[in-house]
């Protein structure tokens, strides 16, 4: 869940059976007006300005073109939801949903979770390189699963040991 950017998209609800982490609304709609023009301007350029055009076009730039406006097939899988991650405080489970709907696409079991760890990823931004922090969740397996990301570390922080006190599983 959740973005890398400078800002916090990332939600984080306590209930009283369970913790749920998921993108914000915000941030969710902001994607999807952006998809929603991207996607639709490549799809009229794709569409018309090829076939009319009078001087070489490279063949990149066809390339790049196509794979945006495919991107804009993910406008109508986010009109379902944003995806989401639970956790049960009886069972200690954890709970994927690919979408708002209530079909759970994944569960970890207590029992299959080995621990989970803070990491920081860095990527560049406005010239300088930015700090995510990323919740990742390692089976007992050695598989890694990143749960969450946010700029802000006490928010992962905080939700790693929550998830932690949830699960019984120790943290990093």
């Amino acid at each position: 869940m959740g973005q890398l950017g400078s800002e916090n998209a990332l939600l984080v609800e306590r209930r009283t059976d369970r913790l749920v982490c998921r993108i914000a609304r915000s941030s969710v709609w902001f994607n999807q007006v952006m998809l929603f023009l991207f996607g639709s301007f490549l799809a009229f350029v794709l569409g018309t300005g090829f076939q009319d055009r009078s001087f070489p076009f490279p063949l990149i730039f066809a390339v790049v073109a196509w794979i945006l406006a495919a991107c804009w097939l993910v406008f109508p899988r986010n009109l379902a939801g944003a995806p989401r991650i639970e956790v049960l405080s009886g069972s200690g489970e954890v709970l994927f949903f690919r979408t708002a709907r209530g079909t759970v696409s994944r569960i970890l079991r207590r029992d299959e979770i080995a621990r989970f760890a803070e990491e920081i990823q860095l990527y560049p931004s406005r010239g300088h390189p930015t700090k995510n922090h990323v919740l990742s969740l390692f089976t007992v397996g050695g598989a890694k699963v990143p749960l969450c990301a946010s700029p802000e570390e006490p928010l992962i922080r905080a939700l790693e040991s929550e998830i932690s006190r949830v699960t019984g599983v120790a943290g990093s």
